[in-house]
């Protein structure tokens, strides 16, 4: 399910200057892995890791260009932040029990959770006019995902039969909110006092996206010979 709708423009809505690089990356991670024989029949395996990551980058742009009697200067200031965090889960259990059966357990579990900004400060300078402007926008994603498989496989005494089934469940969530905010001023550079135009925009959208899925499969074998 998704809401919202496209952005608007305004008329003297100023270009994106900005071409922003690396900035200061702040990064750490841990992972850690456990394997152990629970039982006699039970054979476990767990691991996790987990990434952060942080980048700042600020910086700024400024254009001039020369038309005939006329110049443009634009500038911009911006400022970028994005927070990363990525959890990630694994387990499997492998169970074989005296008949000689077969139980088998898979799991993935994984949550990213990002957030990210961005704040503009804009200005343009043409001719006798003067823009000028804030554009500030947010980004949250939050996206839970993990799939379940389980594995039997049944043991016969008569060479060759078999009887296996297996089962698949997934389920994937993709959540995301964007706030949006801008403000644009144009005045004249003669009369300050006096606007010609101004834009405000406020903008909310929200996005939810679910799917579950879930797959089963039972197989027999039987032999018609030895040969």
């Amino acid at each position: 399910t998704a809401f919202g709708g496209g952005r608007s423009k305004s008329a003297m809505e100023l270009g994106n200057l900005s071409d922003p690089i690396d900035g200061l990356n702040d990064i750490g991670s841990i992972g850690i892995t456990i394997s152990d024989q629970l039982s006699k029949v039970i054979y476990a395996n767990v691991s996790y890791n987990y990434l952060y990551q942080n980048n700042i980058t600020d910086g700024n742009s400024q254009l001039t260009s020369s038309y005939i009697g006329n110049t443009i200067f634009r500038k911009e200031e911006y400022i970028l932040n994005t927070l990363d965090r990525n959890h990630k889960l694994r387990f499997g259990f492998d169970m074989n029990f005296k008949n000689k059966d077969l139980f088998r357990i898979d799991g993935n579990l994984a949550l990213n959770h990002q957030i990210s900004g961005q704040n503009k400060d804009l200005s343009l300078n043409s001719f006798n006019s003067i823009s000028e402007g804030n554009y500030q926008d947010s980004t949250r994603k939050n996206n839970p995902n993990g799939d379940l498989d389980l594995f039997y496989s049944k043991f016969f005494n008569k060479k060759g039969r078999k009887l296996i089934g297996n089962l698949t469940l997934s389920a994937k969530n993709n959540n995301r909110s964007d706030f949006v905010k801008e403000q644009y001023l144009e005045y004249n550079i003669a009369n300050p006092s006096v606007l010609n135009n101004q834009f405000n925009q406020d903008q909310y959208i929200l996005q939810r996206n679910h799917s579950n899925n879930s797959r089963t499969s039972l197989t027999y074998i039987e032999p018609f010979s030895d040969h």
